[in-house]
């Protein structure tokens, strides 16, 4: 009777609250989701190093960004794979952190203009993996 009819109301009430709320939260975590793929942009194209001047091929599963041979890198981003800065200086790798989820961290630093960033190493990479004992050397260079 009433009973059943009120609780009926109050599930689809409820229901409708539990729906609207996830609506927000998928909007929200979409919002952020494209936020952060703004932030980053795809750029895999093969390059000779500026410093070694070995050929540095392609990455095929996410953006190279320094070379593997030496760690070097070329001041090219202002966000990671944009190439919007005007800097264009050889960045020195100065540092690696082991990271327990991302591996190993390179820290460069620009020769021209002193700016740093930090680059994930790929030491597991099918094509041209990063030089491990470089990394290993660039962990105690703190």
């Amino acid at each position: 009777g009433v009973r059943d009819g009120r609780a009926r109301d109050f599930f689809t009430f409820l229901c409708g609250k539990i729906i609207a709320s996830s609506t927000i939260y998928n909007k929200e975590r979409n919002a952020a989701h494209l936020m952060e793929s703004k932030r980053f942009t795809k750029n895999d194209s093969g390059f000779i190093c500026g410093h070694c001047q070995k050929e540095v091929l392609p990455l095929l599963t996410t953006s190279r960004n320094h070379c593997p041979f030496c760690l070097y890198s070329r001041h090219l981003d202002i966000m990671p794979g944009d190439r919007q800065s005007d800097c264009g200086g050889l960045m020195k790798p100065i540092l690696a952190t082991p990271d327990a989820k991302r591996g190993f961290i390179i820290t460069h630093q620009c020769t021209v203009c002193g700016y740093r960033g930090r680059n994930k190493a790929v030491p597991e990479a099918k094509v041209q993996p990063d030089n491990m004992d470089l990394l290993i050397a660039l962990t105690v260079a703190q």
